[in-house]
């Protein structure tokens, strides 16, 4: 290969391979030719290799085909699309909504939104099913509400947003909450959610290699633990449960990338926005994008949401702890036992000692 020949690296998502058991799996795909072709879909022939759970596909831009196929996905895409009036109005909405890659936002939107530290605000998760859930159950008269809530947060997972390990753990625990209201059985959050990764594991075991899973079942665990027993009012509880979020997931995170403390004290002032965003999203999204007043408030919306992360990106602060995957391993360990043995506000031993390591490795 010469040094002229020019490199395309793209992320892709694996529909359908000769080897069954990366099926559905993430891969980095590495393709040489000068331009990647239009579409959605594509089969490719190249050479694939797995690294420490990671997939890599090697390629030329001939063995790249687009494969005309249309899903309800892609036709509510490209009714939202159509409905504001281009691509570039509905960059955000298509990652919000849709759980599109964040590559289809503009780099500087999407500078912003890891400069501080808020990109978790648009991977899919419980904010989405909790919304379709609210605004379903209400149409109908209980439990035929509920029974409508299921079939459209079932739609929603299975052809409109990408299997991932949040939308799976987040509709897993929505479902098993519903049928146990159902069945007028009390829940136990936290034996929801160990069941629902136990369950996403047994189902795709290659999630256990997976960033998201880890970081979605962390932050999840740790807010559970967090809350119990924890007393104070609701902004109290609001700011402790993101900083439980970003204890959760910064040691992990800090093993390759830098964190941003930013969005312990902007995610609870911005979840109100972030909340009507995903409300009328959804709206939209049952009307199919034909009702105009509900996309323009999403629309609206979120420029609102992109605009305040923008400004917010000015006065963010980047640590770069540089933990070892010991380092890691051990204080998230810490924040676990703290958080499940310590109780009321003695929960913020264990949050405080994992955040102190952090900034104290960042110098």
């Amino acid at each position: 290969m010469s040094f002229e020949e020019k490199i395309i690296r793209i992320p892709v998502k694996i529909i359908e391979c000769e080897r069954v058991d990366i099926g559905g799996r993430k891969a980095l795909l590495f393709v040489k030719g000068d331009t990647f072709p239009e579409g959605r879909y594509f089969l490719i022939k190249g050479n694939l290799k797995i690294r420490e759970g990671r997939i890599y596909i090697w390629t030329n831009l001939r063995n790249v085909s687009p494969l005309n196929f249309y899903s309800i996905r892609d036709f509510l895409m490209d009714r939202y699309i159509e409905a504001s009036g281009g691509r570039e109005r509905a960059g955000v909405g298509i990652s919000f909504l849709f759980g599109e890659p964040r590559e289809v936002l503009d780099p500087s939107v999407r500078g912003d939104f890891l400069r501080t530290g808020l990109i978790h605000f648009l991977v899919i998760s419980g904010l989405h099913i909790g919304v379709i859930s609210l605004i379903l159950s209400f149409l109908l008269p209980r439990p035929y509400g509920y029974l409508l809530a299921i079939v459209g947060v079932c739609t929603y997972l299975l052809f409109i947003v990408p299997s991932e390990p949040p939308v799976l753990r987040a509709g897993f625990m929505f479902l098993l909450l519903i049928l146990s209201r159902l069945v007028h059985r009390k829940v136990n959050p936290l034996n929801t959610l160990l069941f629902s990764a136990s369950l996403i594991l047994f189902l795709f075991p290659y999630n256990f290699f997976s960033l998201s899973f880890w970081l979605s079942f962390l932050a999840t665990l740790f807010i559970l633990l967090s809350l119990k027993d924890l007393k104070g009012n609701t902004i109290y509880k609001s700011f402790f449960v993101s900083l439980s979020a970003f204890s959760a997931t910064s040691p992990l995170i800090a093993t390759f990338s830098f964190i941003s403390p930013l969005s312990v004290l902007v995610s609870p002032l911005l979840t109100p926005i972030v909340f009507i965003y995903s409300f009328f999203g959804i709206l939209s999204l049952i009307t199919l994008f034909y009702f105009k007043p509900f996309v323009d408030l999403f629309n609206l919306f979120g420029f609102l949401f992109a605009k305040a992360v923008s400004l917010l990106s000015d006065f963010s602060l980047l640590l770069i702890p540089s933990l070892d995957k010991s380092e890691a391993f051990f204080l998230i360990l810490l924040g676990i036992l703290g958080l499940y043995f310590l109780k009321g506000n003695y929960k913020l031993l264990p949050i405080t000692l994992i955040n102190g390591w952090l900034f104290v490795r960042s110098f």
